[in-house]
């Protein structure tokens, strides 16, 4: 069993990209993996600032939902994006 995120990057629920991460979802739970998906409608997320401060701490200094979301990323065995 493998720790799957799939990341859907559209701002609309139900977009196209949206219907295909949820279909990703589905045969990832098939197979018998363990599936998260992150949707990105109504987080918060800062343009970088280009202060390199994630190469000294490992982590943006900016405080969005970045942070959280790539915690789960680097968790994970295999990484879906969805994008529109």
């Amino acid at each position: 069993m493998k720790k799957v995120i799939v990341i859907s990057t559209s701002l609309r629920h139900g977009s196209n990209s949206d219907m295909l991460a949820d279909k990703f979802v589905e045969g990832a739970k098939a197979a018998g993996n363990e599936v998260e998906k992150i949707s990105l409608v109504g987080k918060n997320i800062q343009f970088c600032k280009g202060c390199f401060g994630c190469q000294k701490l490992g982590r943006c200094v900016i405080n969005d939902d970045v942070n959280d979301i790539m915690a789960k990323v680097l968790e994970a065995d295999v990484v879906c994006w969805a994008d529109r």
